[in-house]
């Protein structure tokens, strides 16, 4: 759809980071930091940032480092299983394998949904994915470039169809999270919003939430 492909250029341009794709401290960030807590220091300089050790750690130990990081402990088990199979795979996980591949075995890990699981393959691996949260659902469907009755895999096929590239996939990823908590949450604050010239003439589709 042309005028989704036109979102691109409106939306805003990330900000640089430390980002280091297919390295293991953006896992950490990714499963233990979330995408928007700033605060994401303490991890590079801690026991976690490395995998080996890790991997080789019981779950109370990874949950004393995530106390001392400044974070809670409920990742634990998530990273001990992403630190075996990282491990496992020399630290190259994501490389010359199938993104089916790598998403079914993402997805099997404990604490890991489909949403955190494409957003490990997009941003860590570098792969053609693309994380539907509740932003990119409520963006798309209040302008009228989806149903919200699509499931995931119909909203990924979507999105993936229209963006081609994955630094595409990333600039939009990155735009729709930060459109999503500025303008677009449950009730929507289109004036000002960069993707307002997209809306549909009589104004945002309701969702049926409270407000939108």
């Amino acid at each position: 759809m042309a005028q989704m492909r036109d979102a691109l250029d409106l939306l805003p341009q990330p900000h640089p980071d430390d980002s280091s794709p297919g390295d293991w401290t953006e896992v950490l960030k990714l499963v233990v930091v979330g995408k928007g807590d700033k605060q994401r220091e303490t991890l590079a300089d801690s026991e976690l940032s490395h995998p080996q050790q890790v991997a080789a750690a019981r779950l109370t130990q990874i949950s004393a480092w995530l106390e001392a990081a400044g974070r809670q402990p409920k990742p634990a088990k998530t990273l001990l299983e992403l630190a075996k199979w990282w491990v496992e795979h020399s630290g190259l996980p994501f490389e010359d394998r199938g993104t089916e591949t790598v998403r079914a075995e993402l997805r099997s890990m404990p604490g890991i949904n489909a949403e955190l699981a494409d957003r490990l393959l997009l941003f860590v691996g570098q792969h053609r994915a693309f994380p539907i949260d509740r932003a990119t659902i409520r963006i798309a469907c209040r302008h009228g470039w989806t149903e919200p009755e699509a499931d995931y895999e119909d909203w990924q096929a979507t999105i993936t169809r229209t963006w081609e590239t994955t630094a595409a996939l990333q600039r939009v990823s990155r735009g729709f999270s930060a459109v999503g908590s500025k303008h677009c949450g449950p009730q929507p604050r289109c004036t000002g919003c960069p993707l307002e010239p997209l809306l549909p003439p009589g104004g945002p589709i309701s969702l049926g939430e409270e407000g939108g």
